[in-house]
């Protein structure tokens, strides 16, 4: 996060987490996200840097207007809106970690984590356009805060949604690097 928004904060936010090291990042939101129930879990499909970059330019779209979103949007919780980018960091590292000489019960967990951060990432979003319609109206929101684009399934696919299942105990969260 650019070293500039601690100045532009409302002097009521609470802190936030932010973060440069996506192994960092995705230690600190592991436990949030494998609380999220089954029944929401989204697949993910999208490209996680594109993403992260999408989210760091709506946030800095909005980041102007962080006093006004406070006051005005009491129920958008700015904590969870900074925390975006460091979310999208930690997609980035499930998702780096998905290739190697591991089991197919390994790559499930892995893509049932990533799966988890994408659903976490794309419901904390949500409020993010919110605020953008209100501070840019319909007409100017797409500009500023575009929609997250996810590709279509493929009728080819194969993978279901059973992907999306919390990962057992033999395949286990990833560990992040020492």
């Amino acid at each position: 996060m650019p070293p500039e928004y601690p100045r532009r904060l409302p002097h009521n936010v609470t802190p936030f987490f932010t973060t440069d090291d996506a192994a960092a990042a995705y230690k600190h939101f592991l436990p949030r996200v494998l609380m999220i129930p089954i029944e929401r879990i989204q697949v993910c499909r999208v490209e996680p840097v594109i993403v992260q970059a999408t989210v760091q330019r709506s946030l800095d779209a909005i980041a102007p207007h962080l006093t006004q979103i406070r006051e005005e949007l009491p129920k958008v919780s700015l904590k969870n809106l900074l925390e975006l980018p460091a979310l999208a960091l930690g997609l980035i590292f499930v998702a780096g970690r998905m290739g190697g000489s591991v089991s197919s019960k390994a790559i499930e967990g892995r893509l049932a984590l990533r799966d988890r951060f994408w659903t976490a990432l794309f419901e904390g979003y949500g409020p993010l356009r919110r605020a953008g319609v209100y501070l840019f109206g319909e007409d100017g929101v797409d500009a500023r805060i575009p929609v997250l684009k996810v590709r279509k399934v493929s009728p080819l696919s194969t993978r279901s949604l059973n992907f999306a299942r919390a990962p057992s105990s033999t395949s286990g969260p990833i560990s992040p690097p020492a």
